[in-house]
């Protein structure tokens, strides 16, 4: 395949870990305290407003002392705050949505943290970033990974796994080559969180994990979605303090030479080398040498950023289809369990489960307002319109 064969569809930062040096004043946390404590009591999350953000407050916290985990929905971001007064104190972190950094880009996306930090009040003195994860999407008709043509450290280790099995952890680097039907459909090279470079059918993965608001973000229907393959590169923290990266600033002056470091580091040739010759001297892959290019204006938002109302209709059709399938299995049991034939089954029944949602929602209004209202905090995030959501 030419290199004018392959298109890409989307790039950008697709994780973004940061901690800041700084405390929430005491209200917030108060607020958060009592809504963890009914979380807690109650078993499942929260739905709590925090100065016009909305989101779930978890019934845990999470380790290294973190009190709080405030969630602002799948394309936000997942908060967590110790209960700490000490400004003097790393007691903030946020790890953000790839859905967010999609929808708003890199730069928007860094403002809208410090927005969400302005409006609980927070004091913050220093930031650190632990993770950026860079993705390029590719249209790429006809391509198959030949895993041959990786070229990586010649340390790294090779584990073979199915698509249902999990990958066993190597020490040193890790090769990982996952397989279906026969054929390798992902590569990972190395681990986190150091750095790891995985080449992967992206299409593939979006159909298994029924993530339908990928499709909105490419701009395709699920029917007619072209082959899509990813190259993701991942930066940890033990990789970016090797790089001095720390900051937003430390990121942005050093990005092209992190991640064109990355593209060096593993690459895929264009094609085998010949009997002693060395690897080095082998071409890129077209696939490679345009990754290279988009790795030098990863950071320009040249590209449309994603409409915000068809991702969020992308993942209610994914909860809309879940929902119905449940409901479905649920029909058909009830149906047996009430000595229903296959026949009376598929057409009475349907008149039957009508009838007694009807009569429930009628026979005890407050018991149906508030499992409604209840299924309304728990879905807050499929409502492009809700006030406070910061897109």
């Amino acid at each position: 395949m030419e290199q004018s064969e392959y298109r890409v569809l989307r790039k950008g930062i697709d994780s973004l870990d940061v901690a800041f040096m700084g405390c929430l004043p005491s209200s917030v946390r108060a607020l958060m305290r009592d809504a963890k404590a009914k979380a807690t009591s109650e078993g499942k999350p929260e739905y709590v407003v925090i100065e016009g953000v909305h989101g779930h407050i978890g019934k845990t916290g999470a380790s290294g002392g973190y009190a709080f985990c405030f969630d602002t929905g799948p394309d936000g971001e997942i908060w967590t705050i110790k209960d700490n007064p000490d400004p003097r104190e790393w007691n903030i972190r946020v790890s953000v949505a790839n859905a967010q950094l999609a929808v708003n880009g890199y730069h928007e996306t860094k403002a809208a943290l410090y927005g969400r930090l302005e409006a609980f009040g927070a004091k913050v003195i220093d930031e650190s970033i632990s993770r950026v994860d860079f993705a390029v999407d590719f249209v790429a008709e006809g391509f198959t990974l030949d895993v041959g043509l990786v070229s990586c450290h010649s340390h790294s280790q090779m584990l073979v796994r199915g698509d249902d099995q999990e990958g066993i952890p190597l020490g040193g680097s890790e090769f990982v080559v996952s397989y279906a039907n026969r054929m390798s459909n992902s590569v990972t090279i190395g681990k986190m969180p150091g750095r790891q470079t995985i080449i992967y059918d992206k299409r593939r993965e979006v159909a298994r994990k029924v993530s339908s608001h990928w499709y909105a973000l490419w701009g395709f229907e699920k029917d007619d979605c072209p082959p899509i393959w990813r190259v993701e590169m991942r930066a940890g923290k033990i990789h970016l303090k090797e790089w001095k990266i720390t900051t937003f600033e430390d990121l942005e002056v050093k990005f092209a030479a992190l991640f064109g470091s990355a593209c060096q580091a593993v690459r895929m040739m264009k094609r085998q080398p010949e009997p002693g010759e060395n690897v080095t001297r082998v071409p890129d892959h077209a696939l490679w040498a345009i990754l290279r290019e988009e790795v030098n204006t990863a950071l320009v938002p040249y590209m449309a950023k994603a409409d915000r109302k068809r991702v969020v209709e992308g993942r209610r059709e994914d909860i809309q289809d879940m929902y119905r399938n449940g409901v479905m299995g649920w029909c058909v049991s009830y149906a047996v369990a009430m000595g229903n034939t296959p026949e009376e089954a598929a057409h009475e029944f349907a008149q039957v489960i009508a009838d007694e949602f009807s009569a429930f929602a009628s026979r005890d209004p407050v018991q149906f307002k508030r499992k409604y209202f209840a299924a309304d905090k728990r879905l807050f995030f499929i409502d492009e319109q809700r006030e406070g959501v910061p897109f």
